[in-house]
């Protein structure tokens, strides 16, 4: 699988992205944030808020994610 340079959704620092093969989500691999998933509406709906309110909602994912698996950031982790 082929990965972009981007700009990480969560601190807006520098990283890699890459299409998920299956699902509405893209795979991020940041220095900072680390490897997660992040759903394609949370991009849409969180474009305008603070990078405080961006990590809080990874926070959460990293909570819910199941052992072994990248968390996977959605809309319900906005606090």
């Amino acid at each position: 699988m082929n990965k972009t340079q981007t700009n990480c959704p969560i601190c807006d620092g520098a990283a890699k992205q890459a299409d998920a093969t299956t699902g509405d989500f893209l795979e991020i691999s940041c220095p900072e944030c680390g490897e997660f998933q992040i759903s394609r509406t949370f991009l849409q709906v969180v474009k305008d808020h603070p990078v405080s309110v961006r990590r809080q909602s990874l926070e959460r994912a990293k909570i819910r994610a199941r052992y072994g698996l990248p968390p996977l950031v959605t809309s319900y982790d906005l606090p």
